[in-house]
């Protein structure tokens, strides 16, 4: 059974849970909006808010 354990995908998965949880603690997990595609918009707006108020990581850019 640990020899079938793919290491790369479970960091993958952790990068993914991390970045959640810190959208979910600046923002609250509670959406707002309650029509149809207004939620997809609520949290596309607080994806490029984050992204906007995070400073880049050293050696990262361009």
């Amino acid at each position: 059974m640990y020899s079938d354990f793919d290491d790369e995908c479970c960091r993958e998965r952790n990068k993914i849970e991390m970045a959640f949880s810190v959208l979910k603690r600046r923002f609250g997990e509670v959406l707002k909006a309650r029509k149809y595609r207004r939620p997809v918009r609520e949290i596309k707006i607080r994806l490029i808010f984050h992204n906007l108020t995070t400073e880049p990581k050293k050696g990262t850019e361009s």
